[in-house]
């Protein structure tokens, strides 16, 4: 098991609802959270797990989730689950900006960190997928030792390169697991890396800053796993006046 720290923005609190407007600063610490990456034989399990019937190509959806969940120290109580392999917290509507799943136009080749729109995500196996052929998105409540965790799950989901068939050389089959303790769990089964096609796995809070990347395109990743632990960190002294 490797495990590293990786330092954030700022930490901040908001009490309610997922409106920007309403962060507030906190104390002189920044967020962290200290990854464990470890090789992983977990198989899917979609027991209790909700399909979404019928995705559309860069289709989005907003559930509910069980419990408030600090991101990037931010409370949520939704998240926007995209085709294209992305959980998004915060999202409000942008009419100008239409029900995309930000994959793959106007620039953004999906990488972290990102400089543009979107911001407050985690990329499980962020690329230009396609439902509408194969594979299957779940998401819902399972239970483990510690309490409830909130699942997504991309079974066997073509590349949209690919999307004529979803044989598993160009399928995704990732899960991300949400715990109420703010810890995030990232399961990649198999995560292809195949020619003219990008990806990342990670996550990213408000600005790039504090993004913490964990594998990019061109690398194929199979059985492997990373727990992402939110912590504080303590900021450097200030620099003495000049």
């Amino acid at each position: 098991t490797t495990t590293t720290a990786a330092t954030g923005p700022a930490a901040l609190i908001q009490t309610a609802g997922d409106a920007p407007e309403s962060y507030a600063d906190s104390t002189c610490s920044t967020l962290c959270y200290a990854v464990a990456e470890q090789p992983s034989s977990d198989e899917l399990d979609a027991q209790q797990l909700t399909a979404w019937a019928r995705p559309g190509n860069d289709a989005l959806l907003t559930v509910a989730l069980p419990f408030p969940f600090v991101f990037y120290g931010v409370v949520y109580h939704n998240v926007t689950i995209s085709t294209d392999g992305l959980l998004l917290f915060g999202l409000r509507n942008n009419p100008a900006r239409g029900n995309v799943s930000f994959c793959c136009t106007d620039r953004r080749i999906p990488t972290v960190p990102l400089a543009i729109e979107p911001a407050n995500f985690i990329a499980a196996y962020w690329a230009d997928l396609d439902p509408r052929v194969g594979g299957q998105i779940r998401y819902g409540v399972q239970e483990e030792s510690s309490g409830e965790v909130f699942v997504v799950q991309y079974d066997n989901v073509p590349l949209y390169l690919f999307n004529t068939t979803s044989s598993s050389s160009s399928s995704s089959t990732v899960e991300v697991r949400l715990a109420a303790t703010g810890a995030i769990k990232i399961v990649c089964v198999l995560c292809p890396s195949v020619p003219n096609s990008f990806f990342s796995i990670g996550i990213q809070g408000p600005t790039p800053a504090g993004a913490v990347q964990l594998r990019q395109s061109q690398v194929l990743v199979a059985d492997q796993s990373w727990l992402l632990t939110p912590a504080q960190c303590i900021l450097p002294p200030p620099s003495p006046p000049p």
